[in-house]
C-alpha cells in the first residue's frame, strides 16, 4: 500500500466515484440533500495550505481510500492549528486490515510536520470506527446532533 499527500485537482477523476460510494453509505438526509461538493473550494483551500488530502493506493496504484482534513487556527486557541477531519473513507474490502490505521498514522506524521497541535475526527453512530480511532490515540470529546430544517 502507498500512503501519500496528493493534490485534489490531480486526482479528482479518481476521488469522485469513491465520494459517491461514501455518500451513499453514510450520508444523512439523502432524499433532501444531494451530494454536490464544491470542488473548486477544496482546490482553493489546498492551494492555500488549509487542506490536507491523504490517499491510500493499492499495489496497482488504484485509489482505495482517502483522509481529508481542514487545517485552521482555532478561534478559541489562536496559537494552535487544528486539523478538522472532513471525510475519511476506505473501500469496504480493505477495512479489516491495518490499512485505515496506517492511513491515520501517515496523515498524523504530515500534520505534525505542518505544525498541527490537535487532530479531530468524527463518525456516524451507524458507522462507528471507535476501535480504530482509539487504537490511534484519539479520545471521545463531544456528541454532535443535527436536525434537517430546510425545505
Amino acid at each position: 500500500m502507498e500512503y501519500k499527500a496528493e493534490f485534489i485537482k490531480d486526482i479528482l477523476h479518481e476521488i469522485k466515484p469513491l465520494l459517491e460510494d461514501h455518500w451513499r453509505e453514510v450520508a444523512w438526509y439523502q432524499d433532501e440533500i444531494l451530494l454536490n461538493p464544491d470542488y473548486e473550494k477544496y482546490i482553493q483551500l489546498q492551494e492555500q495550505n488549509a487542506l490536507l488530502c491523504m490517499t491510500v493506493r493499492d499495489e496497482e496504484g488504484t485509489l482505495i481510500g482517502y483522509n481529508i482534513n481542514f487545517l485552521q487556527y482555532h478561534l478559541h486557541y489562536s496559537d494552535h492549528i487544528y486539523a478538522v477531519n472532513d471525510i475519511i473513507f476506505l473501500l469496504p474490502k480493505y477495512r479489516h486490515a491495518n490499512i485505515a490505521q496506517e492511513l491515520l498514522k501517515a496523515t498524523e506524521e504530515i500534520l505534525v510536520h505542518l505544525g498541527v497541535s490537535v487532530v479531530t475526527v468524527h463518525m456516524k453512530p451507524a458507522h462507528p470506527f471507535r476501535t480504530l480511532a482509539e487504537s490511534c490515540g484519539f479520545k471521545q470529546q463531544e456528541y454532535v446532533y443535527s436536525k434537517f430544517i430546510g425545505d
